[in-house]
């Protein structure tokens, strides 16, 4: 049996509680099986999952300083991100709003260009013309008004360093209709709807739209007379007056042909035309649609329709063959089928014509065009033609009345054209 050796010198490195000092009196190394690293010294420690930081308080993130140093965030607030500084210390951050900004002007100002955005798209429509006014009269035929071409859209997208930090806005007004007469040739024609632009001139602006042209007063005559024109990107439609009303330019077969055919829509920025010898009225893509024309004993004549821009106004009914007509529907936004837009007045033989209803305005922003008013007999007044939608839609014409009646019976009223606008959205 071997005999254990300097006990002794053992029990001295033995403190009060029988437990051995490891820092003296102990040599050798401590296998790996027994908790050891089987090494003489150890120059560091590799930790393996820590359970605790020492340190730090409630919301709190530890984040390295440097090389082997760690140190803790201050606490953020609900809702904050941590927002890195870096190789400083990151900081609690809250999310910015978006810089995206959208403006709506249905009036002359200023538009201020927003901090921070990148882009800015500039769309602009110019103004409805308005509706012709009919006449009363006691003739065999007795025409209602025309009505007014619908106003142009254009649409152009700049980088935000290119403009100016300010720019004039002006807004094209819808154009007036013509007022109902009494016993005169021809009813009051409408107005042209105004020229809208972005930027100090509609000759230096960065984008400009035109106007629809005022629709041809009512006549008591069968000869056939033209509703305004169609604007265009760059040039106001013509007003009514004759066979023909030209829309607005480009006047070209492939970029705005005036035409008033089926087979060809205008195309790009002209507006659509209005011959009164045609049996349709011009269509328009981004121009204003044609004004219904007077088409003599043609029967009821709507408005022409466009894609983008402001539709046509319905032309008022006529007296014709001892007959009463209704008045034309306005045209539509988004199609290029002429009519759908505001419908036209229904015609009486023993009250006053029917009003036109109003052009609306479409989801794409443009304006639909007002109906025609009825025509009426008997002694009583025209139907009044309805107001353009807003954003360039055009007004439709008065109704015609045959009556024999010394005063107090007007033919009806053209309607007003839509407003023009601009909306400028920046992101």
């Amino acid at each position: 049996m071997t005999q254990p050796r300097n006990l002794g010198a053992f029990a001295d490195n033995l403190n009060t509680s029988g437990q051995v000092s490891l820092t003296t009196g102990v040599s050798g190394t401590l296998p790996v099986g027994n908790g050891g690293t089987g090494s003489t010294s150890l120059s560091c420690v590799t930790a393996g999952k820590a359970t605790n930081i020492a340190g730090g308080s409630a919301g709190v993130i530890p984040f390295q300083t440097g090389s082997g140093a760690t140190s803790f965030t201050a606490a953020g607030t609900s809702g904050q991100y941590l927002k890195s500084a870096g190789t400083g210390t990151p900081v609690w951050a809250c999310v910015s709003g978006s810089t995206a900004n959208s403006q709506t002007f249905t009036s002359s100002g200023t538009w201020t260009k927003p901090a921070g955005v990148t882009f800015v798209r500039v769309c602009v429509w110019g103004g409805g013309g308005g509706g012709g006014g009919a006449n009363r009269r006691t003739c065999s035929f007795m025409a209602g008004g025309a009505g007014g071409g619908g106003g142009a859209r254009v649409t152009q997208t700049f980088l935000a360093a290119c403009l100016p930090s300010t720019v004039n806005v002006t807004i094209g007004s819808g154009g007036s209709g013509g007022a109902g007469t009494c016993r005169t040739f021809c009813g009051t024609s409408g107005t042209a709807g105004g020229n809208s632009y972005f930027g100090p001139s509609i000759a230096g602006s960065y984008v400009k739209a035109y106007g629809g042209g005022g629709g041809h007063g009512g006549v008591g005559t069968n000869c056939p007379y033209s509703g305004g024109g169609g604007g265009g990107s760059a040039g106001p439609g013509c007003c009514g007056g004759g066979s023909n009303a030209s829309g607005g330019l480009p006047y070209s077969r492939y970029f705005g042909y005036g035409n008033c055919s089926n087979t060809i829509n205008n195309i790009g920025g002209g507006g659509g035309a209005s011959r009164a010898t045609c049996t349709t009225v011009g269509n328009a893509e981004w121009g204003g649609g044609g004004g219904a024309p007077i088409r003599g004993n043609q029967g009821i004549s709507v408005g022409g329709s466009s894609i983008f821009g402001g539709a046509g106004g319905g032309a008022g009914g006529s007296f014709c063959c001892n007959t009463p007509r209704c008045g034309g529907a306005g045209g539509a936004v988004g199609s290029y089928l002429q009519g759908g837009g505001g419908a036209g007045g229904v015609a009486s033989s023993s009250g006053n014509g029917g009003s036109g209803t109003a052009g609306t305005q479409s989801k794409n922003n443009s304006g639909s065009g007002g109906g025609g008013g009825g025509a009426t007999k008997c002694n009583h007044s025209g139907g009044n033609g309805g107001a353009g939608g807003s954003y360039g839609g055009g007004g439709g014409g008065g109704g015609a009345s045959h009556s024999s009646g010394s005063s107090g019976y007007y033919g009806g009223a053209g309607g007003n054209g839509g407003t023009g606008a601009i909306i400028v959205m920046s992101w």
